[in-house]
């Protein structure tokens, strides 16, 4: 068998692939990239990889003169293809590996059977569309609260609501929880259906589909054959098993209400804090805390070490009954307001011992953005 590809639509392809290409698989066949032909497809040269909980696969276009299908090495072909000149490149394939000619470049590798290769699952029913760029953004500003202790699974999860016509992602780590609320377009009906996506693996494929115009959803409305949710953008598809954890209640913690909110610029607290955590993060101990302090105008923040101290005030405006103080843990607080992604931050607190509300606002007289919300706990002295 013989591909002819450009080698930019090659180079793109690898690295789309190569998300699902595991380093140490339980399985050896799975270092391999598996290419295909779809003769049905105007783009017939199909490339996929499996780590066996998730597949990536794209459609590219190529001059094959017999249909077939072969395992390549994946870390070979991944380095070779980063290295390849500006040329078309050619693939001759046959029982005894592939020669790859691009330019003046010529690299043999070994190939297997294609056979060999696990049985892939199949693309859940089609279920709606959302812009690429609101879901990236949407699951950016939630999976930085998910957990990352292998011990409490069902924390490594995105929870995600589908509301009708909207969808509704959360995740926690019980120190801090993200909610975030977006529009999508939905084939059909869908009301209280609720997956567990596996953060890491959502946060990555929004990323790399955040330039797409829309990006298809795909799952099983049926609760007893929903193993997998599947992403579609720009010839590119993803499949991902779903957790079978189940996600802890959540909206009794959201506050209803509060008694004081302080607002100010984000990029002013942002740097701010960054500098005072340089003497938070210092700490021998593993609890890097910020204290902020508030007057009308004003919010002192500060830290201390050992034998160290740092503080610095920025403006604000509060509103409602004073509370004096509260204290967090200085990546949380850092983490959390870079995820609101708006000029002015609201903090809503109702005293320094209760959680606290991060939303975004475009001015400081202007109503919070209320489809996203990010709590923290407070930390204790």
């Amino acid at each position: 068998m013989q591909i002819r590809v450009e080698r930019d639509a090659l180079v793109d392809a690898i690295g789309w692939v190569s998300r699902t290409l595991p380093a140490r698989p339980t399985n050896p066949v799975l270092r391999n990239v598996l290419f295909s032909i779809d003769t049905s497809n105007v783009k017939p040269l199909v490339i996929t990889t499996f780590d066996g909980d998730s597949l990536s696969d794209i459609h590219i276009a190529a001059d094959i003169d017999t249909p077939g299908s072969v395992l390549i090495s994946g870390q070979l072909l991944q380095a070779v293809v980063r290295m390849l000149p500006n040329a078309p490149v050619v693939m001759n394939i046959d029982d005894n590996g592939v020669k790859v000619t691009c330019g003046r470049a010529e690299f043999q590798l070994p190939v297997a059977n294609a056979s060999t290769f696990p049985q892939l699952p199949d693309m859940p029913a089609a279920c709606g569309s959302v812009p690429g760029a609101t879901l990236a953004g949407a699951v950016g500003q939630v999976a930085v609260a998910a957990g990352k202790s292998l011990a409490r699974a069902d924390l490594l999860g995105i929870h995600v609501e589908f509301r009708g016509n909207h969808i509704r992602l959360v995740a926690t780590d019980r120190h801090r929880l993200s909610l975030r609320e977006v529009g999508w377009s939905a084939n059909t009906t869908l009301d209280d259906i609720q997956v567990l996506v596996p953060a890491r693996a959502f946060n990555d494929i929004a990323r790399a589909l955040a330039s797409a115009e829309s990006v298809d959803l795909y799952f099983d409305a049926d609760p007893k054959n929903r193993r997998y949710i599947g992403f579609e953008a720009n010839d590119r598809r993803t499949i991902t098993q779903l957790m079978g954890e189940k996600f802890n209640e959540y909206e009794h913690i959201i506050p209803q209400a509060s008694t004081t909110t302080v607002r100010f610029d984000s990029a002013d607290l942002m740097e701010a804090a960054k500098r005072v955590n340089t003497i938070a993060a210092s700490r021998t101990t593993m609890i890097n805390n910020m204290r902020l302090d508030f007057t009308e105008s004003t919010i002192t923040l500060s830290a201390s070490g050992e034998n160290s101290s740092a503080r610095e005030v920025i403006d604000c405006v509060v509103s409602g009954e004073g509370v004096e103080y509260i204290v967090f843990n200085a990546d949380y607080l850092i983490d959390g307001v870079n995820v609101v992604n708006a000029p002015i931050t609201a903090l809503s607190m109702t005293d320094s011992r209760r959680i606290a509300m991060l939303q975004g606002a475009a001015g400081m007289d202007a109503d919070v953005v209320d489809n996203f919300k990010h709590l923290i706990a407070p930390s204790r002295l």
